[in-house]
């Protein structure tokens, strides 16, 4: 058969979710019937308040290429971005583990300060746990992980089919009949795409809870840390920990500006055979100047919408410029509006997140209306 004269609408996710997302999610919560309205920072204040000046932030608008001066209060959230309404509920779960790891956030930041001065530290345990947990929420609930957690849900689908593993759909509350037809259609050479209406919050919290401790993993046990000195004042931007991938030595460098001329690097080397430690060493040190204007760059360029800083630093249309320049490229959202406000549209009805078999061109289709290279 035809994949193009198949129902568009096949498989449906049951209302069971709800119950089993609310299990996967750190900690289980009362839940409130009423709609909540509140400015959810994908980057801490606690963080930009280090790159202001007097409460203000200065913050330069990439698409309009002007500077201006605010209040942190204002930049880098979007009303109800973590939280989710489905079935009648409102869920806030996420928000509220992220608001915890916050509240240390001064101590593992002062730790952090303290190590740039040396040229190694031996961190607390429990604040070295603190800083890979931090960088792990993140990373992981960037408004980057938020537009590219589509793409992963597919991925991993076809990925676990691949292998005969149905955890994930039997987690998500399909029936055996249902995973029987799914794997039949993975079987005769189909691919899957996600349909139906306001699906993209509720995928964004299923991927953040099946990413976020294998990210934390990654971090405590197999990536390397150093804090930087810069010459040069450096910006944060909206993305706030950038994912930078040197080829030439195989590493996945993360990189986060952590005060005007501080700025943690993580190092993770690519391969199957990453080495495992439970070390808790931060290394110190201090970038050359050249390195530093890199870094500048990569920063800028990493920004989907504004960059925030001290002190009005330049023309930062100019430095992503620069990047290009030097190859640098970041993968591009191509709904940013859906992505910040996806957290204020209601799943409804099992009908709202359906799994659909799909060609491979239709599926690369629903792969590029998320996310595509940026060849600017």
């Amino acid at each position: 058969m035809n994949v193009a004269t198949l129902p568009r609408v096949v498989f449906g996710v049951c209302i069971g979710i709800m119950a089993v997302l609310l299990l996967i999610i750190h900690r289980r919560r009362k839940q409130q019937t009423h709609f909540m309205a509140t400015k959810e920072h994908y980057v801490s204040r606690a963080l930009l308040r280090r790159f202001a000046r007097k409460k203000l932030i200065e913050t330069y608008n990439i698409k309009h290429g002007k500077w201006n001066a605010t209040s942190i209060k204002t930049v880098f959230f979007s009303v109800g971005y973590n939280q989710l309404l489905a079935f009648g509920k409102v869920d806030n779960t996420l928000d509220a583990e992220f608001k915890k790891l916050e509240n240390s956030l001064p101590k593992t930041l002062a730790a952090l300060d303290d190590a740039a001065t040396k040229t190694t530290t031996i961190l607390d345990a429990k604040v070295y746990e603190h800083l890979c947990w931090y960088c792990a929420f993140l990373w992981q609930m960037s408004p980057f992980a938020k537009a590219a957690s589509p793409v992963n849900f597919v991925t991993q689908l076809e990925l676990d089919l691949k292998h005969g593993n149905v955890d994930m759909l039997k987690a998500l509350g399909h029936s055996e009949r249902n995973i029987a037809e799914i794997k039949k259609h993975y079987a005769a050479g189909h691919r899957f795409i996600i349909t139906g209406r306001n699906f993209l919050q509720l995928v964004y919290r299923i991927q953040f809870a099946e990413r976020c401790k294998a990210t934390y993993s990654q971090f405590r046990h197999s990536t390397k840390w150093t804090v930087y000195n810069s010459p040069i004042e450096l910006p944060i931007s909206d993305i706030a920990m950038a994912q930078y991938q040197d080829m030439i030595t195989r590493t996945v460098v993360y990189i986060l500006p952590i005060a005007p001329k501080l700025v943690l690097f993580g190092a993770l080397k690519l391969g199957d055979n990453l080495v495992s430690s439970n070390d808790t060493i931060i290394k110190g040190d201090t970038l050359p100047a050249d390195a530093a204007e890199d870094i500048l760059d990569i920063i800028c360029k990493s920004a989907f919408y504004r960059v925030g800083s001290q002190n009005r630093i330049g023309d930062i249309n100019g430095f992503r410029q620069r990047a290009a320049k030097k190859k640098v490229a970041f993968v591009k959202m191509n709904q940013l509006e859906a992505v910040l406000s996806a957290g204020l549209k209601p799943i409804e009805s099992e009908k709202d997140f359906l799994i659909t078999p799909s060609t491979r061109i239709e599926q690369i289709r629903f792969i590029t209306s998320w996310i595509s290279p940026d060849n600017t």
